[in-house]
């Protein structure tokens, strides 16, 4: 009996859970500016916007397929380039059809909310690359369901205390908020390359 060798190379693979996502919340979020404008721009719906869109994020490393690793001559991050390729593209739509919504708010406004939603990204794909590193193939459910609770979490104990961990809330130690989502980011953007990196089997 012939056993057929495993294919070199494996179909490539478009993040429909996260081009879907992108673009319900594009199109929600429209549709919301649309029919209540006075409640678009705010502070909940835009941690909201952020939040989902970064949750969304999560399942551009997911691969059903990593058990034949071994068997595949193709590194970590050539197996998940075109899945993160398409999924970041759609993910930056949707985020400009958000800032079009939202182009009556000032550029001091804008800029702070496109770090906030980048370093999300990060974080989501860190915390996914993580989860991947340690033997799960798929830890987009995971991690789209604690980031946006994490999330959601800040905000509210934010709102008692009275501090705003957000950038785009223009509160008191903005530079100094400003520096910490930045340095965040590279943090994660760390991560997620060392936990990408290739390791011998």
């Amino acid at each position: 009996m012939r056993v057929s060798a495993a294919p070199a190379t494996l179909p490539l693979r478009v993040p429909w859970t996260t081009v879907v996502g992108a673009a319900l919340v594009a199109g929600l979020f429209t549709f919301w500016t649309l029919a209540f404008p006075a409640s678009a721009d705010s502070t909940l719906t835009l941690r909201l916007v952020q939040l989902a869109l970064a949750a969304s994020a999560a399942y551009l490393l997911d691969d059903a397929s990593a058990a034949l690793t071994t068997i595949s001559p193709r590194s970590w991050w050539r197996r998940r380039a075109f899945p993160l390729t398409i999924g970041l593209v759609a993910l930056a739509v949707a985020w400009c059809v958000v800032l079009i919504n939202l182009r009556h708010l000032p550029d001091a406004t804008l800029r702070p909310l496109t770090i906030e939603v980048t370093v999300l990204v990060l974080v989501a794909l860190a915390a996914s690359a993580v989860l991947a590193m340690h033997g799960e193939p798929e830890p987009g459910d995971q991690v789209a369901v604690a980031l946006p609770l994490t999330g959601v979490a800040a905000v509210l104990v934010g709102s008692m205390l009275g501090f705003d961990i957000f950038v785009s809330s223009h509160g008191s130690g903005e530079g100094e908020k400003v520096t910490a989502w930045v340095l965040s980011g590279v943090l994660a953007l760390l991560v997620l390359v060392v936990a990408g990196r290739d390791r011998p089997t």
